[in-house]
């Protein structure tokens, strides 16, 4: 008896380290279940996207709270499982850290990634391109359709009395005031931020040797971005640019007319005519430089910085006239006198005759 119940004592006592042994192996796999589970909540790729795009934008507006981001997420379906992206945004503590921005999101991101950007605020800017702007609506649209704010806010911004005051502008001669370049801002900027930033551009153009340059040409600089308007209407070739530009610097000096195409089309408000005829020389507009002297009240376009550098770099010259060529390149003849010019405009104006350009 004794003997049989100290083996069957042996065998429970050699049975415990095996129960012991299953029991934490068992709890490993759910531990290691649980931490798989856990994992893949947080970096497992989680943002979609269509098959043709890598990367796409997330725009969350001033004011925003944690509801308003989890509302864009759904709308735009850049995320394919919200309930693990709302599980580790709370464990990092997203919600009390909600930054407005642009946020540049690619494909495959995983939850920890994405929440990391919009957590510290990790915004991407946004590149403005200001070009062949012709009005001040135009600009507050392309301005407003890249920031935050909207159209109206930019374009009451640009015609403020106390922004005219600081920088001697005027609604005509506002445009004046941009540079034609690509910027960089952060999509959140406001109306101000805008402006300051083109001051700085402005500033940094209008260089001392500029300024000199314009002076010497006995041209105020905003009467230079008048005139480089006006020549870059006139011509697409950009070698002639201050061949052209020094034209009308010649019959400024001699107090002719402009007599510059361009600015009538401008009074005109119809930039689609192909043939200017007498009639529409009569029209009274301070742009009709047939009628007034001078340089136009304000640039018919916002010109380009070649087109500005046309202007203080004009060549030394007497012509005072200039007709487009016959053969349609796009050049022009020039001449120191009438007579000159008349042979010139009449072989011209056949030319449009033959192509029924009326």
């Amino acid at each position: 008896m004794t003997r049989r119940y100290y083996t069957k004592k042996m065998k429970k006592r050699s049975l415990l380290p095996f129960k012991v042994v299953s029991i934490l192996a068992l709890a490993l796999v759910i531990a290691l279940f649980f931490a798989y589970k856990f994992a893949m909540k947080i970096y497992e790729p989680n943002v979609m996207l269509n098959d043709i795009q890598e990367d796409a934008r997330l725009y969350i507006p001033s004011g925003s709270d944690y509801d308003d981001v989890l509302q864009l997420l759904n709308n735009q379906n850049f995320i394919s499982d919200i309930k693990s992206f709302e599980w580790v945004a709370k464990k990092m503590n997203y919600p009390a850290s909600v930054h407005p921005g642009s946020y540049l999101i690619k494909k495959g991101m995983n939850n920890y990634d994405f929440i990391s950007k919009l957590r510290v605020g990790s915004t991407t800017p946004v590149y403005l391109t200001i070009n062949c702007v012709r009005s001040l609506d135009e600009l507050a649209e392309i301005v407003g359709s890249k920031l935050e704010s909207d159209k109206e806010e930019f374009y009451k911004a640009m015609i403020d009395d106390s922004f005219f005051k600081a920088n001697g502008l005027n609604k005509n001669t506002v445009l004046t005031f941009f540079i034609p370049n690509t910027y960089e801002f952060y999509w959140i900027a406001s109306p101000e931020e805008f402006l300051s930033k083109m001051k700085k551009e402005y500033d940094k153009f209008w260089t001392a040797e500029r300024k000199e340059k314009a002076t010497k040409l006995n041209l105020s600089q905003i009467e230079v971005s008048i005139l480089a308007s006006i020549i870059q209407e006139e011509t697409s070739k950009k070698d002639e640019l201050g061949k052209i530009a020094r034209v009308y610097l010649n019959r400024l000096k001699r107090g002719m007319l402009l007599q510059a195409d361009p600015t009538l089309k401008f009074a005109l408000k119809d930039r689609s005519i192909k043939r200017l005829l007498n009639e529409h020389k009569k029209v009274n507009s301070l742009y009709n430089t047939y009628k007034y002297k001078g340089l136009p009240p304000g640039p018919i376009v916002l010109p380009q910085i070649s087109s500005m550098d046309g202007v203080l770099n004009a060549e030394n010259h007497n012509y005072i006239y200039f007709c487009a060529k016959a053969d349609m390149s796009g050049y022009h003849y020039f001449s120191t006198n009438y007579r000159q010019h008349l042979n010139y405009a009449r072989r011209y104006h056949r030319k449009l005759n033959s192509l029924n350009i009326r």
